[in-house]
């Protein structure tokens, strides 16, 4: 029986080839993180004079930070975690860095923007706190979320689910909608907050402003709004 030769040169590109993925995946999570700090930064420096009755909006700053530096430091130790620029987790956190950075240029006051900080903090602190296990497990990333409606226990079905970041809640338009109509209405969301809605002929029924996801700590949830 012949054994056939490995070339060199094979032998090192297949190296590269399979370590260059989780590689990739840990710059793209090294610079996001830079970015998200670095935009923070950006807005602490916008408003280094904020005066006393203002103080609540630097402890809001101060605290996004350090729930940003906590959820990135289990995201770089969660080996089970595929942080593909793709996945729905990072487009979320690039999604919340993007309107963080927003606020630099579109800033209407300071209550309206610490509304936007805090509620990206709180996002970020349930994404960190959605896995029940330790810093060096894995992380839950993708929650298949349920909508049902109901009226008096029945199930009413035919109505569209349209779902928004939280920190999007003043958009009149939905950034996601759920593949089907309740009582047949799933998606896969990211750990995090949401405002969720059903509508019907374009006419919004109902709201449910502030949604958490992943707080129960299961890969599955399911949302019902009683008509």
């Amino acid at each position: 029986m012949k054994v056939k030769k490995i070339n060199i040169r094979d032998f090192i590109f297949l190296i590269f080839l399979f370590s260059a993925v989780p590689l990739q995946s840990q710059n793209s999570i090294k610079q996001l993180e830079l970015e998200t700090q670095k935009t923070i930064r950006k807005v602490i420096l916008k408003n280094k004079n904020l005066t006393e009755e203002n103080s609540e909006l630097k402890s809001s700053l101060g605290l996004l930070s350090k729930t940003t530096t906590e959820l990135y430091k289990k995201l770089k130790h969660a080996d089970s975690l595929k942080f593909e620029t793709d996945s729905l987790l990072f487009q979320s956190l690039e999604n919340s860095q993007k309107t963080l950075e927003n606020l630099l240029t579109h800033w209407e006051s300071n209550s309206k923007s610490k509304i936007v900080i805090d509620l990206i903090q709180k996002d970020y602190f349930l994404k960190t706190s959605a896995s029940p296990l330790g810093i060096n497990s894995g992380l839950l990333s993708v929650v298949h979320v349920s909508v049902f409606t109901k009226n008096k226990g029945r199930d009413y079905d035919g109505y569209d689910v349209k779902c928004n970041y939280i920190w999007d809640y003043s958009l009149e338009n939905a950034k996601f909608s759920f593949n089907n109509q309740t009582n047949n209405a799933s998606m896969n969301l990211s750990p995090g907050y949401y405002t969720i809605w059903i509508e019907k002929k374009g006419n919004i029924i109902q709201k449910k402003d502030k949604v958490e996801i992943g707080n129960l700590q299961e890969e599955k949830e399911s949302i019902i709004f009683h008509l």
